[in-house]
Parts: C-alpha cells; sequence; structure tokens
C-alpha cells in the first residue's frame, strides 16, 4: 500500500471512530484529531529547524490514527529512522498498529505521562489531549503536579489543562538540540495557568517561533478553541528574538514580528503588543475603579420586570434598577426618566433585602424569597452567603463594559462600552468603570463632559482590547477587570492633558 493510500485509509478509520464516539466521550479524552493537511504543513515549518541533523528519531506521545506519522513519512522520508509512540484510546491504537505498526514505528499502549522517559527524540511532533483541568480529578491532578515538578522542575497550576503536563514532560525525552513542535490551544499565551508554559519557553529551553491562528479560524470543527503552533529546542535561551507570526497559513503568515526574549519574560500575556506593554501613556485603570457587575446568585430568581415586580407586590423599597445583560441590552446611551430608572431598555429590578431578617420584612417579600428556599438558597454562591439573598452592593457606574464578545465587523472591538446616565447597576455580565480622584472631580454631575469621556473611550481599538484580553476559538475575546485596566487610551490622555516626566511618576492635569 502506498502512503497515499494508507492516508486515505487511515481518513476512513479516522472518522468511522469518531463517529462511534458521542462527542462528550471525546471530550472527556481529549480526542480531537489533527487535520492531515495541517499536520503535513506543520511538518514541512519544522524542516528548517532540523537542518544539520541528519538521521531522525521522533516522539508522538498521543498518536490518534497516526497524522503526524503520515506527515513526516512523507515529508521527511529517509531521515525517519524510528518513531515512538504513545497511544491511550483502545480503538486508536488498534488503528494506528494497521496502519503504523513495523520496525520503524513502535507504538505503545498507554498513558504517555505514566511511560519511563528515555532521551531518544530528535524531534517530537504532538497535538496533545485537550483535556480540562476539572475532569482530571483531584488525585490524578496531584500526581502530574508532582510528577512535573520532579522531572522538570516548575510547579504547576491546579487550572491548567492536560496539554501543559504533556509539553512539559516531554521535555525528558528529547535529546540535547532536539526540537519540540506542539499544536495546542493557544489560551495558554494569556491566562494565568500558562505562566508556566510561558516560563519554561522563556528560560528553561530556546524558543524558536509561535504561530497563532486566527480566533475565528477554529482548527478542529468539534473544539471551539483557538489554536497555535510553537516551536523550540531543547537548548539553553541564548537571547535571540523569537518570532511571531499569525494567521490561516502557517507557510503563508499574514504577520510576522520578533520579540526580544527579555521583552517576553516582563509581559504576562503575548505576543506582547507595544502601545499596551509600552511604559508610557496613560491607562484606564489610572483614571477608573474598575470592578465586576454583581453575581446574583440566580438571575432568573432576583431579577424581576416591571411587571412581574408589581404583580408580586414587592415594595420599590427592595427594587433596585438593574441592566440587561449586553446581549438583551440594544443601546449604547442608557437614558433615565425622572426617578432614574432606564427610559430606553428594558426595565428589570433587583431584589435587594441585605440587612433584613427574614421576619423584619414585609409579608410579600417574606412569601416570594421563601418560594425560593426550595431551589434558590441551596445554589452554590447563595449557600455560600451568611444570609442566602444577600446580595453585592454596587454604586450605579456612569460607563459600563460588556467584558466578552466577538465584535460587530472587521475592526470593530469586540466589547462595549455603555454610557449610564441611569442609576441601574449590573450584573457580572459587566465591568462597571467608576471615574476616581481628578477625574471624578472634573466630571462631576456634567452629563456633557460624561459623554465627552465616553467617547474618548470609544476610539480605543480592537487591537488594544484583543491585546490586553484574552482570546478564545470562534473570535469570542473576554477581557478581566486588571486587564481592562492595563488598556491606554491615548484620546483620553490628550484630553487630560496628561505627561509623563519621569519612569517613575506621572503628571495629570485637568483640561481647562
Amino acid at each position: 500500500m502506498t502512503l497515499k493510500e494508507k492516508e486515505n485509509v487511515r481518513l476512513d478509520l479516522q472518522t468511522a471512530i469518531d463517529a462511534s464516539k458521542t462527542l462528550d466521550e471525546r471530550r472527556r479524552m481529549g480526542q480531537f484529531a489533527t487535520p492531515g493537511a495541517l499536520a503535513s504543513a506543520i511538518v514541512r515549518e519544522t524542516v528548517p529547524y532540523l537542518k544539520g541533523k541528519g538521521r531522525l528519531t521522533a516522539l508522538e506521545p498521543s498518536m490518534g490514527t497516526g497524522a503526524f506519522v503520515s506527515a513526516m513519512l512523507s515529508v521527511l522520508g529517509k531521515r525517519l529512522v524510528k518513531v515512538r509512540a504513545c497511544e491511550l484510546d483502545d480503538d486508536f491504537y488498534a488503528a494506528a498498529v494497521k496502519l503504523w505498526g513495523n520496525s520503524k514505528c513502535d507504538i505503545q499502549k498507554g498513558d504517555f505521562t505514566a511511560a519511563k522517559p528515555e532521551r531518544v527524540a530528535d524531534v517530537v511532533f504532538a497535538n496533545p489531549p485537550y483535556v480540562r483541568h476539572h475532569a482530571l480529578g483531584p488525585e490524578r491532578k496531584r500526581h502530574l503536579q508532582s510528577l512535573v515538578l520532579r522531572r522538570v522542575g516548575l510547579r504547576i497550576s491546579g487550572l491548567a489543562g492536560l496539554y501543559c503536563h504533556f509539553l512539559l514532560l516531554s521535555r525528558v525525552w528529547m535529546r540535547e538540540g532536539a526540537v519540540g513542535v506542539w499544536l495546542i490551544p493557544s489560551e495558554w499565551m494569556s491566562v494565568n495557568y500558562g505562566e508556566v508554559l510561558r516560563t519554561f519557553f522563556t528560560r528553561c529551553v530556546k524558543l524558536l517561533r509561535v504561530h497563532r491562528f486566527d480566533t475565528e479560524d477554529v482548527r478542529f470543527d468539534d473544539a471551539l478553541v483557538s489554536s497555535c503552533v510553537v516551536w523550540f529546542a531543547n537548548l539553553p535561551p541564548d537571547g535571540e528574538d523569537v518570532l511571531f507570526t499569525g494567521g490561516r497559513d502557517i507557510e503563508r503568515p499574514a504577520t510576522r514580528r520578533t520579540f526580544r526574549l527579555d521583552e517576553l519574560r516582563r509581559n504576562a500575556k503575548w505576543p506582547p503588543c507595544s502601545r499596551c506593554s509600552s511604559e508610557s501613556g496613560l491607562r484606564l485603570g489610572d483614571c477608573f475603579e474598575i470592578r465586576r457587575g454583581i453575581a446574583t446568585g440566580d438571575n432568573n430568581f432576583f431579577v424581576l420586570d416591571e411587571e412581574s415586580a408589581r404583580a408580586k407586590c414587592i415594595p420599590g423599597d427592595f427594587l433596585k434598577p438593574i441592566l440587561p445583560s449586553p446581549r438583551h441590552l440594544k443601546v449604547e446611551h442608557v437614558t433615565a426618566d425622572d426617578l432614574g430608572i432606564p427610559a430606553n431598555a428594558d426595565r428589570r429590578f433587583l431584589l435587594d433585602c441585605t440587612g433584613y431578617e427574614m421576619e423584619e420584612l414585609p409579608m410579600p417579600v417574606r412569601a416570594y424569597l421563601e418560594s425560593g428556599i426550595a431551589e434558590t438558597s441551596h445554589r452554590n454562591l447563595c449557600a455560600s452567603r451568611n444570609v442566602w439573598y444577600a446580595q453585592e452592593q454596587r454604586e450605579p457606574a456612569p460607563i459600563l463594559c460588556s467584558y466578552m464578545g466577538r465584535g460587530s465587523g472587521a475592526g470593530s472591538p469586540p466589547v462595549r462600552f455603555i454610557l449610564n446616565d441611569s442609576r441601574a447597576i449590573a450584573t457580572n455580565s459587566f465591568l462597571m468603570l467608576y471615574p476616581k480622584g481628578f477625574l471624578a472631580e472634573y466630571l462631576g454631575d456634567d452629563g456633557e463632559r460624561r459623554e465627552e469621556l465616553w467617547n474618548m473611550l470609544l476610539e480605543i481599538s480592537a487591537d488594544e482590547i484583543t491585546q490586553a484580553g484574552r482570546s478564545y476559538g470562534g473570535g469570542l475575546q473576554k477581557i478581566e477587570p486588571k486587564e481592562l485596566g492595563n488598556v491606554p487610551c491615548r484620546a483620553l490622555a490628550k484630553w487630560m492633558g496628561y505627561e509623563k516626566k519621569t519612569t517613575s511618576s506621572r503628571q495629570m492635569e485637568l483640561p481647562l
């Protein structure tokens, strides 16, 4: 059977095995197959890093049906003398042995993390299982953390997915100078648990290249996750610049940029954005206290529309105006009636009985709370409170920001800034921005100045938001309070007469 015929058989076997398992089963095992064309492109892009290595022994830690093996045999040809591979799943193992089991391909059935390491690999090609941390279980998680600490000398977060453990543990299989090539989720570049990988790539090995696929380009049809490919050599870091590329095609990337190693070490999010990581410039955190909106514990119970509140005879003293979620808020500027209730958005109210014992409440309020004891009071957040129906306290914020989104078109920011002229608060689907210090004093109760401020926030580019926040599959972007605080706002800086006098002090002057 020719290699092309084998690849066709492999694709048929892959389709059949995938169809025999439910999506939930495959997600539990982290089984998302590498597209054959992508595997071939990755191997071709790796060839320049293998210059001078001659005959090669490869390692494949999670073989599946052998997409990388097929690509290696096609691209590397006779240079490939041996493949060491692992596969845990019975069906995929049987398919791999049927197709590739011979003297050149040694396929072991079992868990790669449990295999006894041997320094045999000149190159590692891997698409490791994408299993999230909560599916690992406490005992296995502790075992893997201990293994990484013992073998690699790094402490890995309990929030890290299985792919992080696979990648770090692969190092003890690699010969000096061996090249590791990993197709993994790109989230490690921006989340806290990814710090261990960022440390590994900048302090333990020589990072060669990172290619990040477009966030809208989900590489796996059945996993909503954005992906990247990382190349590194098992050599000490040498201080050379690291290449970051991006786009749909790793062989013809849409973007190319190099970063100094010390720049990568300084930044908690990759790739660093010069505008976001600059030591100069005014950031939103300089001007605003940024807080997440409230978590009610059960929006369906604690948030009532006007008709329901009236029907249940809830007194107004126990109702706070609250905005609908970003998905249901259709306006960018929330106006108010004479009572401060939103006039151009759905009128919704938070039931807030904080500070009251049940017996102190009016009968209609007490009756409604009692109707939620059976179900709502036992929800995780409610059950953790001293009084299950108590609510977080927030003052209305003049500026709100949706903390996740995809943008409405090319170049549009993935999140929305909302001007709030009402006394409505917001749930935790929003971030609430409270002007502080000099800015709060200047704005006062002047509606025109607040609107001018809001318009400046609208000038913040999609790129600046994206670089500060986190990217997920399907183009989804998220930004947390501290991350939003790091976003620069040049229009606001100019408006406020901001200038940096020294590297350690800032002078901000209010506009005249």
